[in-house]
């Protein structure tokens, strides 16, 4: 695989040229102000796929948290303030994961990330997976596949999404 940046400062022309010549987008984490850029690529891949066209995406960290703002219908305000910081995670699915598209190729060994603290969580944001349900925009895009419990000072561990698929698209996150 080669990575293909798409660059802030370019035209839209210049970053829908670039999405029609790749196999798919991952949408990264880490730090920035790409909310515009990626909108305008989220809702190409969107487009693709309605036109017939397999185009995968996968959203990670901010990534994931932009896919979320570009499908909820409360926009940013779905997502709650979860600090935290450096923590390896275990999963507990709340879908089956042979009935994924995400989990579905591990088998029996999807059910490792229930037993193991696999997944890293360095973040500010998440989402509550009730707001899976509450807010129209998500619930009628994504399905809800895992949740992480992170710790909260003492008291019982607060549920967070940990992963997500599209309902029609292979769009992922995590």
């Amino acid at each position: 695989a080669r990575v293909v940046p798409i660059i802030y400062n370019e035209t839209t022309q210049q970053i829908l040229d670039k999405v029609h010549k790749l196999d798919g987008v991952i949408f990264p984490g880490g730090d920035g102000d790409n909310l515009e850029l990626g909108k305008i690529v989220f809702d190409e891949i969107v487009r693709l796929n309605d036109e017939g066209q397999f185009y995968p995406a996968w959203g990670i960290c901010l990534g994931y948290e932009n896919m979320i703002n570009y499908t909820a219908s409360a926009g940013w305000d779905v997502l709650g303030h979860y600090p935290l910081d450096t923590a390896s995670l275990a999963l507990t699915f709340v879908k089956d994961p042979s009935q994924t598209t995400f989990y579905s190729l591990l088998g029996r060994d999807a059910f490792e990330f229930e037993k193991h603290n696999f997944t890293y969580n360095s973040h500010e944001w998440s989402l509550d997976p009730e707001k899976m349900e509450s807010d129209a925009g998500l619930k009628d895009f994504w399905t809800l596949t895992a949740i992480s419990h992170m710790p909260n000072n003492g008291s019982s561990p607060l549920p967070i999404v940990a992963s997500i698929e599209a309902k029609n698209y292979p769009i992922f996150g995590t």
